[in-house]
């Protein structure tokens, strides 16, 4: 029995010829597909880009660590009230639960409450167990991503909340706005990426930080110069005005604003033309000029927005009306918050400027006439409770008549009201607890709030 003909050398090159025809169809095929998946966005586009923006949130979580505290005073288990001058329970406080740990104190969490100076809470709003479980934008990783949590809140005088919240290790950081009545039932939220501290206008408009997620890299400008991203994606700042119902009225996009108005340079260093970030700017603050401090230059208008930008360490004044920065101040602060008119200027949240033996925070000023920064607090003959040392976050609001400051430290747990004045120590509120063992619980905000109408109205209930 004889073998079968091996093939000749015309069937062995055909043979090869439909294999590699084959193989260059199948390649070609895929490729065409591929193509269209990103040009069209085909699927899976949003299942590989979820995918992208789930591993951008990972590599987040990697370094994204609560700061620790420092204090001389050691442990304190439970919230407390300190007066060190003359006693007066008046004002009333409101405060912020800073993150959703705080839900040992309450089964539906904390969204903020209204204390009085001996630490009473008159009035709290509790967050809804569901309220941002239908996520749709946010990004987050099962077993990494941590709670939400509000940030800044306003109370209104019929006892409306508004909040702004951040997730801890999710992708953008943040969440979003939402506003509630005096009972905590929701009444609108938006997901849109809102965040850290907001502003209200005379005309009930809302101003408030958010971000825009774009791929990397951004060429800035014409020039040469371009910003990328370790991750692929990069955050572009945007300055977004909201009605009351919390409708999109205008948006503005800082890092455009820095380029229109010929500021492209400060975002580079030396000769080094790629600024390698995901967030440049991190914008955490905007509010308006207001009446008091704009009548004080011919340059100024109530209506112009100060905002604050941490990352380039730079507070500015963009011309509501052109959208280009008529005033700014580079490099007199470190890493700073809240920026508020006061005097013939700002005083603002300084993180990081002040003097490390204190504990690196300070309170700052800048007039708008002469950008040399001056500490106001602590002064060396401030008398110190405790270390002043928030190196992210915290909160500034100043007394209706200009002689008091709150800061709010938000990572050592504790609100301190400052006298203007001599500099030192009015009254403190430390949130100590007992449930997280020699921490306290964070404090996102705290301002200053007169007496509101719905406290003093007939129970509806």
């Amino acid at each position: 029995m004889t073998g079968a003909n091996p093939p000749s050398k015309t069937e062995r090159l055909q043979s090869f010829l439909w294999s590699l025809s084959l193989k260059f169809s199948l390649w070609l095929l895929i490729f065409s597909y591929g193509y269209c998946v990103g040009q069209y966005h085909w699927f899976p586009y949003l299942l590989i880009r979820d995918a992208g923006y789930a591993y951008s949130a990972l590599v987040r979580a990697q370094t994204e660590e609560e700061p620790q505290f420092g204090s001389i005073r050691g442990e304190i288990k439970s919230p407390t009230t300190i007066w060190h001058r003359e006693r007066d329970d008046t004002e009333l406080i409101l405060l912020s639960a800073g993150s959703a740990k705080i839900k040992a104190l309450h089964p539906d969490g904390l969204l903020a409450s209204i204390i009085d100076r001996s630490g009473r809470v008159v009035h709290a709003w509790h967050a809804p167990p569901d309220l941002w479980s239908d996520l749709h934008r946010v990004n987050r990783v099962p077993g990494v991503s941590g709670a939400v949590g509000p940030v800044c809140v306003y109370v209104y005088d019929n006892g409306d909340l508004l909040a702004t919240f951040h997730g801890m290790n999710t992708f953008p950081f943040s969440i979003g706005i939402a506003k509630f009545d005096k009972k905590s039932n929701l009444i609108w939220k938006k997901e849109n990426f809102a965040h850290h501290n907001f502003s209200i206008t005379s005309e009930g408009h809302i101003f408030v930080p958010a971000l825009e997620i774009v791929d990397s890299p951004i060429m800035v400008g014409d020039t040469s110069g371009e910003i990328e991203s370790p991750t692929g994606k990069i955050y572009r700042d945007q300055i977004l005005e909201l009605d009351a119902d919390g409708k999109e009225l205008s948006r503005r996009d800082v890092l455009q604003i820095l380029i229109d108005s010929g500021w492209s340079g400060q975002l580079f260093r030396s000769n080094d033309l790629v600024y390698l970030t995901d967030d440049p700017l991190h914008l955490n603050d905007v509010r308006p000029v207001g009446p008091e401090l704009a009548n004080q230059f011919d340059w100024l208008h109530r209506d112009d927005l100060i905002i604050s930008l941490r990352n380039l360490n730079c507070l500015a004044i963009i011309d509501r009306e052109t959208n280009k920065i008529k005033w700014h101040s580079i490099g007199t602060t470190m890493g700073q918050h809240s920026p508020v008119p006061w005097r013939d200027g700002l005083l603002v949240f300084d993180n990081l400027g002040g003097k490390s033996d204190q504990g690196g925070t300070r309170l700052a000023f800048i007039s708008l006439g002469d950008t040399k920064p001056e500490t106001v607090f602590p002064k060396r003959h401030s008398e110190m409770m405790d270390y002043i040392s928030t190196p992210n976050s915290g909160f500034l609001d100043v007394s209706s008549d200009g002689t008091r400051a709150l800061m709010t430290l938000t990572h050592t747990g504790c609100l301190w009201e400052v006298d203007l004045a001599d500099q030192q120590i009015n009254w403190e509120y430390i949130a100590g607890t007992d449930i997280i063992p020699e921490k306290r619980f964070k404090i996102g905000s705290a301002r200053y709030i007169a007496s509101p109408t719905f406290l003093n109205a007939p129970s509806d209930n």
